[in-house]
């Protein structure tokens, strides 16, 4: 709109040659807006520039040479903020249907620039900073729902590790999580309650049967002594059944500690454990590591559990029975201590019930024990993540895997 109408003002001083009034009015345009304007006569030759040179910029020679030629030429294309080029306009100078020159106003593009740079970097600002407040607050939130879940899981791990005082506070998260926490505490104090009857009922039972039973087995010796010598022998079976229930309250007192006991001590030495037992049991280590293993259970729990598996190997193993003790360092971040005997062995199906309390194979029966030997020793290892596998021995026996995890893993 501007170009054109100092087009229109710059024809009759184009063909007057009477500048004056055009030079003062694109003087003053350039002075208010800061856009230059070239007045250039038909044969290209630059009449008046408000910018203060006596050459046509070199970015208005393409639109001014179209002007000439009879065409308003404008900005080609967009100008990004990035670019510097000005922002040129030309229109053609016409008189009489004949085009006379040519009027180009050249507006500079920084300020512009600037202020949409400027703007385009405040949005970009403010983007960020929303998007870091939705995390901030997306991150708070999601805090404030999993919090319980967390609680609940540690707790979870606790209680399956032994840890009766497992416990989840309830301090906050959504209701329903809330609500969840509450029945979880209180199942989990159910499971104290049962398994402190549980632990209760066994060593009251063992430690109340062992006076009974130890003025019965006096009583028992007292009438032997008493009897003729050709009736001495009938006592000998009753003897025999008070040893065995002596036996079974033992077992029971030391089955009820075994599942309440802290039996976890970091930095135990695997190898002096076994070959201290093995020594006691006068069995061969046939193989072991060459370097230092330490594990997590304290060394007269580990020792009470390979007692179990040598007494075990030995009673069931039968006459010519050969025990050996074995230890393996797989790269699996745990050791494993075999119990190996050349036995009967026990069948696949009954591995399982082994070590279960009471449970006695049938072929067993006659010989001496309670049947909870087996069930102490993994009661004693569930609380330091180690258990025991029964395997078949190669070419037959029975092979007792003790697993145990290495210190620090």
């Amino acid at each position: 709109m501007d170009a054109m109408a100092f087009a229109s003002l710059a024809e009759p001083a184009l063909q007057t040659g009477q500048t004056d009034g055009v030079r003062s009015a694109l003087a003053r345009y350039t002075a208010l807006y800061d856009n230059e304007a070239a007045l250039v006569n038909r044969d290209g030759r630059l009449v008046l520039y408000s910018g203060g040179g006596t050459s046509l910029p070199d970015a208005a020679r393409g639109e001014v040479d179209g002007a000439l030629a009879g065409m308003p030429s404008g900005p080609a294309g967009t100008i990004w903020p990035w670019t510097r080029r000005p922002l040129v306009v030309a229109v053609p100078v016409t008189s009489g249907g004949d085009v006379v020159g040519a009027l180009s106003i050249i507006s500079p593009t920084g300020p512009i620039r600037r202020l949409v740079l400027l703007r385009w970097g405040l949005l970009t600002t403010g983007g960020l900073m929303a998007a870091a407040m939705t995390n901030l607050v997306a991150r708070r939130l999601v805090e404030w729902i999993l919090r319980p879940v967390h609680y609940l899981d540690a707790a979870a791990q606790e209680l399956s590790h032994g840890s009766l005082a497992a416990h989840t506070p309830l301090e906050s998260g959504p209701p329903e999580l809330r609500q969840l926490v509450k029945k979880f505490n209180f199942m989990a104090e159910a499971v104290r309650g049962i398994i402190d009857r549980e632990r209760r009922f066994a060593s009251y039972a063992g430690h109340q049967l062992r006076t009974p039973l130890a003025a019965l087995q006096l009583q028992l010796e007292n009438l032997q002594m008493r009897l003729p010598l050709s009736d001495a022998g009938l006592v000998e079976p009753m003897m025999d059944e008070v040893d065995r229930l002596a036996g079974i309250c033992a077992d029971l007192v030391e089955f009820a500690r075994g599942r309440s006991a802290d039996c976890t001590n970091a930095g135990t030495s695997l190898l002096e454990a076994v070959a201290a037992r093995a020594d006691a049991w006068d069995v061969v280590v046939v193989s072991s590591p060459s370097e230092e293993v330490l594990v997590n259970i304290n060394e007269s729990r580990l020792g009470q559990v390979l007692d179990i598996l040598l007494d075990n190997a030995f009673k069931y193993g039968g006459a010519g029975n050969a025990v050996s003790v074995t230890v393996d360092l797989p790269a699996n971040g745990a050791v494993v201590v075999h119990v190996v005997d050349a036995g009967p062995g026990i069948p696949s199906g009954a591995r399982e019930r082994a070590v279960e309390p009471f449970w006695r194979a049938p072929d067993v029966q006659n010989l001496p024990g309670s049947g909870l030997g087996l069930a102490i020793a993994v009661s004693l290892l569930r609380d330091v993540g180690g258990e025991v596998e029964l395997r078949a021995a190669v070419p037959r026996g029975l092979d007792a895997a003790v697993l145990l995890p290495l210190a620090g893993a």
